[in-house]
């Protein structure tokens, strides 16, 4: 039987952010110094907000919701949607999007992407998590 102590309240809600809907699940439970296992760290949230991806490819468009702490090819993949890919690691344009509705993703391991690239909103799924609501059409191929 578990004790009142050991029960963590979870909160689950949606709401507006930067004109993009998202829905955040956060745990409050504490554990040591951290929440749920996670230091805070500036520029970090503990917060999991998830977010709706578009991913068009040659079958069609698909949709899935993504956590903003797991990368966009994964959650495909679990969706049984493919990506391409080789590398996975950011460093080859295997698995390469252009977002098309101005939404936004933190890649930072995008190493094979140059500067211009990321300007044209062009992504690789394998190392992009998602920030907001986005469509990303992989169906185009990156200019070299």
């Amino acid at each position: 039987m578990a004790s009142i102590a050991s029960l963590a309240p979870v909160i689950s809600t949606s709401f507006i952010v930067f004109g993009q809907p998202a829905t955040v699940v956060c745990s409050f439970r504490k554990v040591g110094q951290a929440w749920f296992g996670l230091k805070p760290q500036r520029g970090v949230h503990l917060c999991k907000s998830t977010h709706k991806v578009t991913v068009i490819t040659s079958d069609g468009p698909h949709e899935f919701q993504c956590p903003d702490d797991k990368a966009i090819h994964s959650e495909a993949g679990k969706n049984k949607i493919f990506l391409g890919g080789g590398c996975l690691k950011g460093n080859c344009y295997g698995c390469a999007g252009q977002i098309t509705n101005g939404g936004e993703v933190h890649q930072p391991k995008a190493v094979k992407l140059n500067d211009e690239q990321k300007d044209k909103h062009w992504v690789l799924t394998c190392v992009a998590y998602p920030r907001s609501d986005v469509v990303i059409d992989t169906t185009k191929q990156v200019p070299v």
